[in-house]
């Protein structure tokens, strides 16, 4: 059974209770996120050398890298660019594919409910996939501060304009071919932070029913991000159902930019980003604060995180084959026999360039 389930509304108001803010909470955040920076270097990198080749100037790949801090709706956007900026295009990119963020802001709501101001809605503007599996993981583990999920967030902002600000200037240098074994790093960094979040045979259901339930929608036709959110929707109810039933029945390209240029159409179009990705970041939590959902949608929350992830990992896995397949399970293997991501992530990446040099496709 869920353990956010049967428990009165006096353990529930004494857990955002025990919710905090604190250095320690932050310094401890920064130091786990430096763990995964690895996974999100090539990332870093591969955006900042599109951006450079679609034209924008370092100054205008910076300040969409800064002000958005979302990687994939980023190369989105950089997909459809053109002279003019497609301001409109992009800020709809940025909005879709973000919409994954407003269900997580919402599961964190217990440690964000004795938050105000700054502290509040800052913290949200950090959140990223990578910060939120570390925090829930945290939660699991009996910790609640919030300072975690800054110093989270802003170890990996600021690992992100590093590598995007390179990957723009040495762009011609650091080109790597498509499907390099080195960008598995990313997929890498979840699967090893899943291993935390596990909580036992329970999560079977609703973390099987996630990932069968994207690969639907993918093998459907229907593009980012509605495959994550079918799946993540699907699998934290599935979960939840079931939790129910347990309790009896439920209760309550272009010209390149110079170095430092900025055009006001470039500009109009990093705002119109980072303005709908904020949205989606603080969007469900404002949602959940202003209006408390019934005990199902509660209940769902609980299975949210990891159904999230398994939605986005089931398609990436299946499209990457049997080589990505073995590489998921090299890392889920070393994570849990030795709980250190940095050697998690580096083995799964060694598991895929091994098979690929195997297979002859390296």
């Amino acid at each position: 059974m869920d353990p956010g389930l049967g428990k009165g509304r006096g353990v529930e108001q004494t857990e955002r209770a025990r919710a905090a803010f604190t250095r320690a909470g932050v310094r401890r955040g920064v130091r786990a996120a430096l763990a995964i920076t690895i996974g999100l270097m090539p990332f870093g990198l591969v955006v900042g050398m599109v951006a450079d080749a679609r034209g924008l100037s370092l100054l205008e790949t910076l300040l969409m890298s800064g002000l958005t801090f979302a990687g994939t709706s980023q190369l989105v956007a950089l997909e459809l660019w053109s002279d003019p900026a497609p301001v409109l295009a992009a800020t709809l990119a940025a909005l879709v594919i973000n919409l994954r963020l407003a269900p997580m802001g919402a599961a964190l709501a217990p440690l964000l409910d004795r938050l105000h101001g700054f502290r509040l809605w800052g913290t949200l503007a950090t959140l990223v996939d990578n910060s939120f599996a570390l925090t829930i993981a945290e939660m699991r583990a009996g910790r609640r501060d919030a300072g975690f999920l800054l110093g989270a967030g802003l170890t990996m902002w600021g690992n992100w304009m590093l590598m995007c600000g390179l990957g723009h200037s040495f762009g011609a240098v650091l080109r790597l071919p498509a499907g390099h074994p080195v960008f598995f790093a990313g997929i890498a960094t979840l699967l090893a932070i899943l291993v935390p979040i596990w909580r036992g045979r329970g999560d079977l259901l609703p973390w099987g029913v996630a990932g069968a339930v994207a690969l639907a929608a993918q093998g459907a036709g229907l593009g980012a991000p509605w495959p994550v959110l079918a799946g993540a929707m699907a699998g934290a109810a599935a979960g939840a159902a079931r939790d129910f039933r347990r309790e009896g029945g439920g209760r309550e390209g272009g010209a390149k930019g110079g170095g430092m240029t900025l055009r006001w159409d470039v500009l109009a179009a990093i705002l119109g980003m980072a303005a709908a990705t904020y949205l989606c970041r603080a969007g469900g939590y404002a949602v959940l604060r202003m209006l408390r959902p019934p005990r199902f949608v509660q209940a769902m929350l609980q299975h949210m995180p990891g159904a999230i992830f398994m939605a986005f990992l089931a398609p990436t896995l299946a499209n990457g084959g049997w080589g990505a397949w073995l590489a998921a399970a090299a890392t889920v293997a070393v994570q849990a026999a030795f709980g250190r991501l940095a050697v998690s992530i580096a083995a799964g990446v060694a598991a895929l360039w091994l098979f690929r040099v195997a297979a002859g496709g390296l």
